[in-house]
């Protein structure tokens, strides 16, 4: 079976609050804008207002409806139908994209009737003969209370909108996606599914074994059966029936009828198809004891029994429905009979680690605090980790204290700070958990947890930042206040915050800074320690990683783009670039969702797990050989590599190409004169390129930084990057040397500048008869690029009057 990564949810940003809303797909993109007045809205909003009480009794008496049918089923074979249901949508499905609507609610049937069986008692002994029309009755309603569901908050909104004044328009805009991104399961690829987990878990592996009898690493293996288990076990097994079946056609051929019998009774008989026929249509595969041999104590704490759970069902608003906490989200197993069960792949990975976390507690209270110190070191470890596998070579360093003022008496603390050549990432790391009570019926834990993570880890960034930016030159020390590393700002072109978390819900991490309750630093970017293991599965070069992560962080500057998965913005950034910009050329709308942008990088995930998918990597369109240039670039690790690739990678796809066939005209033209002949760009980015090959008479270092410094100074450039390639003789690459050159290195080195201004003439005016021949044109019009490399018209630069 294919993992997908998470169903998806169109987020619902300004859904109903503001508005009516006109939906208008462009592209991949989703454009939201409001066209309706604030009386428009009023009305509305108090006429769905009254019908809220008629709707939520609506879902009350269908909650009620549901759970006297279930009451009536056989758990057993419920659940294993349901499930079943739910399979057949993730076999017929390539990526999550696909998964919408009704296969979206039918993919969490499993979780919503084992919550309900838990939390009531069961009286299907008086109902065998009627089986089949309740589980199909069951299944029709649960699919009906999950759309009705939906629906619903549309009128919740309305209503708060109108009676309660402690919430505002945003507040109830975060919650009504809140509530819709709830929907959500499917928190890792499932090539990662338990990558992160082992390091989390391996360091708790004594106190298991003292209170499951259990070590981590046998937990491990465990999930791992149970992940192939609920995952892929169920289709492997018909295949091989399947290939039985044909095994039996050809061993059957030329037999009479009686020995073809004889051969059925067989292959029916043989151990091998008792063991297929079991996994396709029996329990063993959901069955806790049989796949995983785990000890009963840990079975047993980590399972429901029929109506054991009381929290579920009660008196309180919402009692019974699917926005509620549900029994699955806290112990994934159901015990019926004596046997325990699990059905439902995503809740039991998604939640594991935290019901583990919870389930040790309740054990051994006193062991709380002792968690949560080895978690926040185990967490920090496996960050810097994943920072190292990213930027191969890079200095880090975990356990970063530095002064408050001028005193080391009272110190700051930071995390994790990344040093890879001119690019400094500052890191904290929150193993905290989140708190999952739903938005809808208590907010303030909601904000309240967002503020104790996301909030409070962007505020260290912003401190540790500071204290960089206000000195040159920056002391760090461990905890006994020793002397770690010193840092000169000088050196770093690019500064990087992260914010990243244990807990997953980047739902609303990859949009963290649109949050209205939140007061985030702009800039930082708020990140899983999944999505970063992500990250180190797809980038295999440092240079690139960090050309993304430019575009990621200005992403977090902009007004419009909302995207509800970090993926979302990897997927963006591969078909655009620099996607902000892209959604920011929408000026007519006022916000932008991201929808199919993550397909092909999940038919690729997927393929990292299983070899029957196969799917290429989707990367950036960027030509061979600048390619080649940033490969070489970075074996040689020079200092400044990370900016010389920016400034490579910044460009539009046509600008690279440009860039590629000047490199190419070079090299063709200088075999024709037999000398080298430099290129001169002055876009947005000034660069100049020389292009040295065997054979050909170059220039010196001194009359290639003449040349630099005489165009600089004659287009009003302040800074430029030069540019030098070596070829051999096939014209493949050998060497690249680079630097920044800035105007006022002219006087700092001692330039003549009437020197330099009298050869920016003779320049221009070569450029002027060089262009003039290769266009084959007698002048150079008005409208025609100035050949002084401007950029701009001849008319409006060196053809002004």
């Amino acid at each position: 079976m294919k993992k997908k990564r998470k169903n998806k949810q169109i987020p619902f940003d300004e859904f109903y609050s503001n508005g009516f809303l006109e939906l208008g797909r462009m592209g991949n993109i989703v454009s939201l804008k409001n066209n309706f007045t604030e009386q428009d809205i009023l009305e509305r909003n108090t006429e769905l207002a009254q019908q809220y009480d008629e709707k939520k009794a609506e879902i009350d008496t269908l909650v009620m409806d549901i759970r006297e049918h279930i009451s009536k089923c056989d758990p057993l074979s419920l659940l294993m139908v349901a499930m079943d249901r739910g399979m057949v949508n993730l076999f017929n499905t390539v990526s999550e994209i696909q998964i919408e609507g009704k296969q979206n609610f039918e993919l969490r049937t499993v979780e919503y009737i084992q919550s309900i069986l838990v939390s009531q008692e069961n009286y299907s002994e008086g109902f065998k003969d009627n089986q089949e029309e309740l589980i199909e009755n069951v299944l029709e309603k649960v699919d009906e209370l999950y759309i009705k569901t939906q629906i619903f908050y549309i009128f919740w909104a309305a209503k708060t909108m109108i009676d309660d004044a402690d919430l505002d328009e945003k507040d109830i805009q975060y919650i009504m996606e809140a509530q819709l991104m709830g929907n959500v399961r499917g928190k890792r690829y499932q090539f990662q599914q338990l990558t992160n987990m082992e390091s989390l878990l391996l360091p708790h592996s004594d106190k298991m074994r003292e209170l499951y009898g259990v070590s981590a690493q046998d937990l491990l293996e465990g999930l791992e059966k149970l992940e192939y288990s609920l995952s892929s076990a169920k289709l492997d097994s018909m295949k091989g029936m399947f290939n039985e079946f044909l095994e039996f056609q050809k061993a059957s051929e030329g037999k009479n009828l009686e020995d073809v019998e004889k051969l059925l009774d067989e292959i029916r008989d043989s151990q091998q198809n008792l063991e297929l026929c079991e996994k396709c249509f029996g329990t063993q595969l959901y069955d806790i004891k049989k796949v995983t041999g785990w000890s009963d104590t840990l079975i047993n704490s980590l399972s429901w029994d029929i109506g054991e759970c009381k929290d579920f069902i009660d008196e309180k608003d919402f009692s019974g429905w699917i926005i509620r906490d549900l029994p699955v989200q806290k112990r994934p197993f159901i015990k019926i009979g004596e046997s325990s069960y699990c059905f439902d792949y995503y809740n039991l990975f998604d939640n594991i680690y935290r019901i583990i976390q919870k389930d040790m507690k309740r054990h051994d209270n006193e062991y709380t605090t002792q968690w949560a110190d080895i978690q926040q070191k185990a967490s920090e470890t496996l960050v810097e980790d994943q920072f190292k596998r990213l930027l191969p070579g890079c200095q880090t360093y975990v356990g970063n204290y530095y002064p408050i003022g001028s005193s080391l008496k009272k110190m700051d603390e930071n995390d994790i700070l990344v040093l890879y050549d001119d690019t400094l990432i500052i890191a904290e790391v929150k193993a905290g958990s989140f708190t999952y009570t739903p938005a809808i019926t208590d907010y303030k834990a909601h904000k309240k947890s967002f503020d104790a993570l996301i909030g409070k880890a962007d505020y260290q960034c912003e401190r540790t930042l500071n204290y960089i930016e206000r000195n040159k030159q920056v002391t760090f020390y461990d905890d006994k206040k020793n002397e770690k590393v010193t840092i000169s700002r000088d050196k770093f072109q690019n500064i990087f915050t992260f914010c990243v978390t244990v807990d997953n819900f980047n739902a609303f991490e990859a949009k963290i800074e649109k949050m209205n309750f939140l007061q985030v630093n702009s800039g930082t970017i708020a990140i899983s320690v999944d999505d970063l293991e992500v990250y180190t599965a797809y980038f295999n070069s440092p240079l690139y990683f960090l050309h993304y992560l430019k575009q990621r962080k200005t992403a977090t500057r902009s007004k419009t783009l909302l995207l509800s998965d970090e993926l979302d913005h990897l997927g963006m950034y591969i078909v655009h670039n620099n996607y902000e910009m892209y959604a920011d050329e929408f000026d007519d709308c006022d916000s932008f969702a991201a929808y199919g942008y993550r397909e092909d990088l999940d038919a690729y995930f997927a393929s990292l797990h299983c070899e029957e998918v196969e799917s290429n990597k989707p990367v950036q369109e960027v030509p061979d050989e600048i390619r080649k240039i940033i490969s070489v670039v970075e074996e040689k690790k020079l200092y400044g590599r990370v900016s010389f690739v920016n400034f490579l990678l910044d460009y539009a796809p046509e600008t690279r190409s440009q860039l590629v066939e000047t490199i190419h005209y070079l090299l063709k033209r200088q075999r024709e004169i037999g000398r080298m002949f430099p290129a001169f760009s002055n876009g947005d980015v000034m660069y100049g390129c020389f292009v040295k090959q065997n054979g050909i008479k170059e220039f010196s270092e001194e009359d290639r930084l003449n040349y630099m410094y005489a165009n600089m100074m004659r287009v009003g450039q302040n800074e430029s990057w030069y540019i030098f390639l070596q070829y051999d003789e096939s014209d493949e690459l050998q060497d690249v040397t680079y630097k920044k050159l800035y105007i006022e290195d002219i006087d700092k080195e001692g330039y003549d500048k009437d020197k330099l201004e009298k050869y920016a003439d003779f320049l221009y005016q070569n450029r002027v008869i060089e262009t003039l021949k290769k266009k084959q044109k007698k002048k150079i019009y008005p409208n025609d690029p100035c050949p002084c490399g401007s950029g701009k018209k001849y008319k409006k630069c060196c053809g002004k009057a």
